[in-house]
């Protein structure tokens, strides 16, 4: 067994609310200085950027002596349910994470982004050049439940773990009270700087006999976790990673 060490929820420049140089390789890079062996990209509702960062750790690996490594980059996405609860869906594939996202829009409200309130949302090449927009409001809720989220992830088999769960919004116990006891969810999210603490009782109290992970939900580079939170994994690869998280 190896300490990992991870950042699982960072977002790209297609979130509205992330900054615009959130950008391929800039965060693949902050990532590796910062001495992480994992990220996941997960944007508000779009899988879009997760292709380019993915390409863009690999050139920084092979092209930069000083960034000489392996960074692996998960494909994810971070939905808000219809009861406006986070939630993070990591997959093992990148085309799997495509196909689910098809399956998600049919729960789409497609509100449009306005991007002097709200943010750009801009779609990226690995080499960061900016190659698009999102006109769909990202950040609006979707319409469909925390349950039935629980259930698309499993036809997927996809890690699912409710985001930020020391928040006072947007998090499945502030706006539900409670984690469902009938989903089987192994594990939940704390921000990177709980108000709790990594070793603070309350959180068994309240999430008793789950594990945990703590990520940056990083909106900004400087944000980006440090080499400070791990997991213990015989080897790390996407595979041991999401099945950790979900069993």
């Amino acid at each position: 067994m190896q300490p990992v060490y991870y950042d699982l929820h960072i977002h790209t420049a297609l979130s509205p609310c992330a900054n615009d140089d959130m950008l391929p390789s800039d965060i693949a890079g902050m990532a590796m200085l910062n001495g992480l062996d994992v990220i996941a990209i997960t944007d508000h509702n779009s899988v879009a950027n997760v292709k380019a960062v993915i390409d863009a750790a690999k050139a920084l690996a092979d092209g930069h002596d000083k960034l000489k490594k392996d960074l692996l980059v998960l494909a994810g996405i971070e939905v808000t349910t219809s009861e406006e609860v986070h939630a993070l869906c990591l997959f093992e594939a990148f085309d799997t994470a495509q196909e689910f996202e098809t399956e998600l829009s049919k729960f789409y409200l497609h509100f449009k982004n306005r991007k002097e309130i709200f943010g750009e949302q801009l779609i990226c090449d690995r080499q960061d050049n900016i190659i698009g927009t999102v006109e769909r409001m990202l950040s609006a809720p979707t319409d469909i439940t925390f349950e039935n989220l629980f259930a698309l992830a499993q036809k997927y088999e996809a890690a699912f773990v409710p985001a930020h769960v020391d928040r006072g919004a947007f998090s499945v116990y502030s706006n539900l009270g409670f984690l469902p006891p009938n989903l089987d969810i192994s594990t939940v999210e704390f921000t990177s700087h709980s108000v709790f603490g990594e070793n603070s009782t309350h959180k068994f109290e309240l999430f008793p006999d789950k594990k945990y992970i703590f990520s940056s939900d990083a909106h900004q580079l400087h944000s980006i976790n440090e080499r400070e939170h791990h997991i213990m994994l015989s080897e790390i690869s996407a595979k041991a990673i999401i099945n950790y998280l979900r069993v």
